[in-house]
């Protein structure tokens, strides 16, 4: 099949300084140009450059966007084009893992909380990520240090085994039980193969789109460990578990915002499965408020270069002990990279999924009416990702 030709690598093409010559594209995995092939989707600061000093520059770029109706139970429906996802990025740094990173994404100016936005509710770009990273490695452990506004190590560890985000994110980001990223410092810990991880990170809890509100921090401890790994079919199969627990705060008023987590998950070239489970004690800036959420997914390959299937489950329980809280989606379908997926170029892949909402009484937007919240909906969605890289 032809390469995907994505506008990005058009668009930085001619930027080449005269002593950055482009290279032929190698495979390095993260989260906006790993190939799906990449069982591990292993975060780009953990990819192991032991003996190599090269130098890179990286300018990366990400979009989901798609079609979407709706029809309610209340006789009602609803179509639309929609994005959720517009990303610019770029990375200089070592093969080490040394480095800096500037992350960009595209959101709506105006947000529930906002009384006006900017030119109306345009869509607007603000950071994601920026920070510095020094890796260093003594014999079998690499130690990774990190400060600014940092990823949430949480949600990374998840995604490695997670191949459908072009999809839907998971509940554990889209359910406000934790942020993609905050202002803060992180300390990591791999050795033994990668089959054990210890991550530990502050930051102000506040996320990246609020600054800091109290005196209070958050402090994030998780625990992953590989107690499995198999060749299956000529690749390597990790069951992977993990664990976490948080201490923090949110909001002027300092409100209790602490969470537990756990979660199982197997990776490999061709299937993908997981299972999360979280619980918050302080929830949506109310110390009283506790929630439960779950995340259970599965996705596989029919026809091995292009052709998959997929089915993701999530439930979200604002109130554990009132059973009629609790909010169900569960979305399943197929998936068809359009072109073969290039290493270090990303991927061009088309969803064709069918969702369906479950809202109980006491969470429907109007109480006592779910039939207002009750959904079905089909959806036709695109997932591009594209990057560019100049060695020094």
């Amino acid at each position: 099949m032809i390469r995907p030709a994505l506008a990005l690598l058009a668009l930085c093409a001619p930027f080449s300084a005269p002593h950055a010559q482009p290279t032929e594209p190698q495979p390095f995995p993260d989260e906006a140009a790993a190939p799906p092939a990449d069982p591990g989707n292993r975060p780009f600061w953990l990819v192991n450059g032991r003996g190599h000093q090269a130098q890179r520059f990286i300018v990366e770029g990400q979009v989901f966007a798609g079609y979407r109706h709706t029809a309610y139970e209340a006789d009602d429906a609803f179509s639309e084009f929609y994005s959720d996802r517009m990303e610019l990025g770029a990375r200089f740094g070592a093969d080490t893992g040394t480095g800096v990173e500037l992350r960009l994404e595209a959101v709506r100016a105006l947000s529930p909380r906002s009384l006006t936005g900017v030119d109306g509710d345009s869509l607007v770009f603000r950071a994601r990520r920026a920070w510095g990273h020094l890796r260093t490695d003594a014999g079998p452990v690499a130690l990774l240090f990190g400060a600014g506004l940092i990823p949430d190590l949480w949600i990374n560890a998840l995604e490695q085994h997670f191949h459908q985000r072009g999809a839907a994110p998971l509940l554990t980001e889209r359910g406000q039980f934790f942020n993609h990223s905050d202002l803060g410092a992180l300390a990591l810990l791999n050795t033994w193969d990668d089959r054990l991880e210890l991550a530990l990170w502050v930051t102000n809890g506040e996320g990246r789109s609020e600054r800091e509100q109290n005196t209070g921090k958050d402090l994030s401890l998780r625990l992953s460990v590989t107690p499995l790994r198999l060749p299956v079919h000529g690749a390597p199969l990790d069951v992977r578990a993990h664990g976490l627990y948080r201490q923090g705060s949110q909001g002027v008023g300092k409100a209790r915002n602490d969470r537990v987590a756990a979660a199982l998950t197997v990776g490999h070239t061709h299937y993908g499965l997981g299972a999360a489970l979280y619980l918050a004690d302080g929830y949506d800036g109310r110390s009283e408020q506790k929630a439960r959420g779950l995340d259970l997914w599965a996705d596989a390959r029919l026809y091995p270069d292009w052709l998959g299937a997929m089915a993701h489950l999530t439930q979200l329980t604002v109130d554990p002990d009132d059973t009629a809280a609790t909010t169900t989606r569960l979305s399943t379908g197929l998936f068809a990279d359009l072109a073969r997926p290039v290493p270090g170029l990303g991927r061009l892949r088309l969803y064709a999924l069918y969702e369906r909402d479950t809202v109980d009484a006491a969470a429907a937007p109007f109480p006592g009416i779910p039939e207002a919240a009750n959904a079905q909906r089909v959806v036709l969605k695109l997932e591009a990702s594209g990057a560019a890289r100049f060695d020094f």
